[in-house]
């Protein structure tokens, strides 16, 4: 069964801040098994300042090329997974990780902001 501490979050978050000085993220623990990561400010103009996203680095290669702020969405899915596993393989619904992770640019109810100032290096 997929579960995530909320140490294991916290290192998460403290990861994502030492990489990322100045961008703000929203990162929570749901239901015991999922962190959900928001990108609430950062340097970059995204197309949609509420967008859900797939936290796989292959996807956002495939359905970001070209834009100037991929380098970073992988960075920060690669942090998300670092510590992603299988725990267990189930006939009917697979290889079940011992979390689950939810990308996002901004909230439903709080968009996200673009702020040049900050400077990210990836």
């Amino acid at each position: 069964m997929a579960y995530i501490t909320t140490e294991e979050v916290k290192e998460i978050r403290n990861k994502l801040k030492a990489k990322f000085p100045g961008v703000k993220f929203s990162i929570v623990r749901e239901h015991y098994s999922t962190v959900r990561c928001c990108i609430m400010v950062s340097p970059f103009e995204f197309e949609n300042p509420h967008m859900s996203l797939n936290h796989y680095p292959m996807w956002l290669k495939d359905h970001h090329k070209g834009k100037p702020y991929l380098n970073f969405l992988v960075a920060v899915a690669e942090i998300l997974m670092e510590n992603e596993k299988t725990v267990s393989h189930d006939a009917d619904y697979g290889s079940i990780p011992n979390f689950y992770v939810t990308l996002q640019v901004g909230q439903w109810n709080n968009p996200h902001v673009q702020n040049k100032s900050i400077k990210v290096t990836v």
